[in-house]
């Protein structure tokens, strides 16, 4: 049986090591379970806790290899995609970078097997399309992810946006929508998280893409 696993999620360790780097949010720090914990903005239930799974892609395809199935991967960034547009301009830009060269090292690693999405920060709309370029003509990247918010605003819907998504549709691109926790955080906080990850998630990014439909981004960019 040949298996494509297109919710895959692996997280390259020299993005987070910059990340731990910085003392303004959003940081990252090592923790307890080999991972990282980062810090989108101050208070308790903006903190993304990771898979340690996530950030080994080797141990993940042997483990793969074991289940006695062909499968390959579409790699897309998930919660994580928020912080690169919660970074000043100029560092949101070159971590994004960053993340796109790894993807496009792991696509070369594993050819055919291992399918690699852009991180795109939208602080602007030059830097925006300048990334989404790079990724794309430089890297070979096969699609790009699209937060549930640009920051903690949550209006992907936004004029700005559209020369970006008229873009990623010209080119045909997949756009991996994913929630961002970024929002709905402090309606739904405390019980350890269980009204925000059984219901935060699924509304924010629900939210995301009605704006899209609702706004006429669908309907102008109809490949999108």
């Amino acid at each position: 049986m040949h298996i494509i696993d297109s919710h895959f999620h692996w997280w390259p360790r020299s993005v987070f090591e910059m990340l731990c780097k910085r003392h303004d949010f959003p940081p990252a720090k090592p923790n307890d379970k080999g991972c990282y914990t980062c810090i989108l903005q101050d208070g308790p239930d903006y903190v993304l806790n990771s898979w340690p799974d996530w950030f080994d892609l080797d141990d993940q395809f042997a483990h793969m290899d074991r289940l006695g199935h062909q499968i390959d991967a579409v790699s897309s960034i998930g919660p994580f995609s928020v912080y690169f547009s919660a970074l000043p301009e100029s560092e949101g830009r070159d971590l994004a970078i960053q993340w796109n060269e790894e993807m496009a090292n792991a696509q070369r690693r594993y050819p055919g097997r291992f399918w690699g999405s852009a991180a795109i920060p939208f602080q602007s709309e030059k830097v925006a399309m300048d990334v989404l370029e790079d990724a794309i003509g430089r890297l070979g990247l096969m699609g790009v992810n699209l937060p549930g918010s640009i920051g903690a605003d949550p209006r992907i819907d936004q004029e700005r946006m559209q020369s970006f998504y008229a873009r990623c549709s010209e080119l045909d691109l997949p756009i991996f929508l994913h929630p961002t926790d970024a929002i709905f955080n402090h309606m739904l906080d405390g019980y350890n998280g269980a009204l925000f990850l059984s219901l935060g998630r699924v509304v924010e990014v629900s939210v995301a893409a009605m704006r899209l439909v609702l706004s006429g981004t669908m309907e102008r960019h109809p490949k999108m």
